[in-house]
């Protein structure tokens, strides 16, 4: 189920309703605002911990933001991350795809 780029509360409170109808894994969109999205994914997390977490962040981040955005997926688990730069920023890629490796984080693409 995806969530749309909302406030830390609203997406909780989506999270939450489409968990209590069985959904396991949950799409969350960002990209637009590193520090809400960091609370959004801290809150997320700490009320279903459970729950697979991927990240569409539609190529939103520069390589900086990226990088932290997977250290702060770091400590979680299950988290997949999707589109976090611009595909064209190869040198940016290889970085961010060592990283998310090292992490443990999956990187997934519908290709």
């Amino acid at each position: 189920m995806t969530i749309p780029i909302v406030s830390s509360s609203e997406t909780t409170q989506l999270t939450s309703q489409y968990h209590k109808r069985g959904f396991k894994t949950l799409k969350l969109k960002v990209g637009k605002d590193l520090n809400k999205d960091i609370e959004v994914l801290q809150a997320v997390r700490a009320a279903h911990p459970e729950c697979m977490l991927i990240l569409d962040a539609n190529e939103g981040y520069n390589s900086t933001e990226a990088i932290q955005v997977l250290e702060t997926l770091h400590g979680f688990s299950s988290q997949v991350a999707h589109g976090l730069v611009r595909l064209l920023e190869y040198h940016v890629m290889k970085t961010i795809t060592g990283l998310m490796f090292l992490l443990g984080i999956r990187r997934f693409s519908i290709d």
